[in-house]
């Protein structure tokens, strides 16, 4: 097997794949105003770009590249609950994440998805057992058994000996749940009128105008229909909370890495369904911030893809408690998919994350991380922790010399036997603790721009 070898010291870097949906993944593509039905099929096809391939191309790539520790995905792997095609799903994921050469058997992680659980299965097996398709799915791909009831708690490791743990919850435990479904619905609920589509009520107009002037296209029949497709009473069990608290009490580390797939925040665009939300979002976001951790939340579920940080405002007499929740979102595959990275203090403690937004460019190609957007967070509570000897020497070249560039810091640096991982791993602490900015933070070091901040130098 070819050793991983790692870009920077000190880190765990982690693939984040967002919502799946096979069979009815888009192929989405360039637009062509086609108004020659007889033209050649061949060339239409040369003109349209198909960012999936790429996407999936450039998982594969790198999860071949011995620079990844990680997989999580996310949820959703099918659509509408069609549990026949969970399995394939799993099996595609499975072959990207893993190098056919060298054997590289990535760590792999799954969450379900409200779409990962069909009608018949709630309704015939109950609230734990609906998850089978899913649980047998990975299992036969010798994937780590997802969380139904209960949080569970792996660990990720990196080649340079780190090890994180990686807390896995079920948001989706609540999907086609049957006791809050209208009465019209619960009547018409059996094996076999699951089995009929549409389900047998009155048919109601398909569209209608809203008060704004715009004009609704609405897929369902009726409005019970409508409920009876959508239904979804997203939540967190309180056993898999308690559970979350336990580890959380016994690791005692400052950072806590959480896997689920819906979003603890409401989504920017607005949204008119059915218990779209999780029902005790508030209850988890409230038990996060007075963990006095921080949170890194990964989820999927709404199609979109913010990273945003949640933290609470303390009384003026009280200690900040220096909790705060990092809630990333990775968008659905065919949009592209996140890296995360975490790098790691002496005391093996998080001090920055930087989340790196594998996305395609307007031609359809998804590139290199050179060609990526990449945003740096420094995590809260750590700068006393960062400030070493070899920073220290670092940071004395830089406020002598106020500004250079990185190839200048590194032929200072060479004077004082420091390497080019452990320049980076200073000038990154350096950033994490305001004393200087980095232009071209989110580019290759080697365009990197140091300048030391007014206030300090």
């Amino acid at each position: 097997m070819t050793a991983k070898v790692k870009y920077l010291s000190k880190s765990i870097r982690i693939l984040q794949i967002g919502d799946i949906h096979l069979p009815d993944w888009p192929q989405a593509k360039t637009p062509i105003d086609d108004k020659d039905q007889q033209f050649s099929s061949q060339i239409k096809g040369e003109l349209a770009s198909q960012p999936l391939r790429s996407v999936l191309g450039r998982i594969n790539e790198l999860a071949s590249s011995n620079f990844i520790d990680a997989a999580v995905c996310v949820g959703d792997f099918t659509t509408r609950g069609k549990t026949e095609h969970i399995r394939t799903a799993v099996e595609i994921l499975h072959h990207l994440l893993t190098d056919q050469y060298t054997a590289n058997m990535l760590a792999k992680f799954a969450v379900p998805g409200n779409h990962d659980v069909s009608k018949a299965d709630a309704l015939a097996n109950g609230t734990i057992e609906k998850f089978e398709p899913l649980e047998r799915a990975l299992n036969e791909f010798g994937w780590p058994p997802p969380p139904v009831e209960d949080c569970l708690r792996y660990e990720v490791k990196s080649a340079d000996g780190v090890k994180m743990p990686i807390h896995l919850l079920n948001s989706s435990i609540g999907s086609w749940s049957t006791h809050l479904l209208p009465t019209p619905i619960e009547q018409e609920l059996t094996e076999d009128a699951i089995a009929k589509e549409p389900i047998n009520l009155d048919k109601d107009e398909t569209t209608r105008e809203l008060s704004i002037g715009l004009t609704a296209h609405i897929e369902y029949a009726s409005r019970e229909e409508q409920v009876y497709h959508q239904m979804d009473t997203p939540y967190f069990p309180v056993l898999a909370l308690q559970s979350l608290k336990g580890f959380m009490e016994q690791a005692n580390d400052d950072t806590v890495l959480v896997v689920a797939h819906h979003n603890l925040l409401p989504q920017t665009i607005p949204r008119i369904t059915h218990y779209s939300e999780l029902l005790n979002s508030g209850q988890v976001r409230k038990f996060f911030q007075n963990s006095k951790k921080t949170i890194v939340y990964l989820h999927g579920h709404i199609h979109d893809d913010p990273v945003e940080r949640v933290s609470g405002v303390q009384a003026h007499n009280r200690l900040d408690s220096e909790s705060e929740i990092i809630s990333i979102s990775a968008p659905p595959i065919w949009n592209g998919f996140n890296e995360i990275g975490l790098f790691f203090d002496q005391d093996d403690e998080i001090f920055l994350i930087r989340i790196t937004e594998f996305r395609p460019d307007d031609l359809g190609n998804v590139g290199n991380f050179s060609d990526q957007t990449s945003r740096y967070i420094p995590v809260k509570g750590r700068i006393e922790h960062l400030v070493t000897p070899k920073v220290q020497r670092v940071w004395g070249i830089i406020r002598d010399k106020r500004a250079l560039s990185w190839r200048e810091v590194i032929e200072v640096s060479k004077k004082q036997n420091l390497s080019e991982d452990e320049v980076e791993h200073s000038l990154l602490s350096l950033f994490c603790c305001s004393l200087i900015r980095i232009g071209h933070l989110g580019r290759e070091r080697t365009r990197w721009r140091i300048t030391a901040n007014e206030a300090v130098a």
